[in-house]
């Protein structure tokens, strides 16, 4: 596995979690497991299994949040989202 630094990581979530919103706009009933088929071919696309599994929970994260609270807006999803990303990077536990 390519070492892959934690400021790539963190861009890798940012873009899945962008994939997610502009999916999201697109929906008329936001659920998470439906945008999560819809933008799974940009984790396939990822090479680093680590960045792909980060992806991943950051994309279910921020999921979580519009399900919860509808009105968020994108960039209050993001910034919630990038707040989780030292816990998210945490509970994923690769060896760099």
């Amino acid at each position: 596995m390519a070492r892959v630094d934690t400021t790539q990581k963190q861009v890798a979530m940012v873009s899945a979690v962008t994939e997610l919103l502009k999916v999201r706009k697109t929906m008329k009933d936001f659920e998470t497991n439906e945008a999560m088929k819809r933008i799974s071919p940009i984790f396939s696309s990822v090479r680093d299994s680590a960045s792909r599994a980060l992806m991943v929970a950051a994309v279910s994260k921020a999921g979580s949040l519009i399900e919860k609270n509808r009105s968020l807006t994108d960039k209050e999803v993001i910034n919630q989202t990038v707040r989780e990303f030292p816990n998210i990077l945490a509970e994923i536990n690769f060896e760099d």
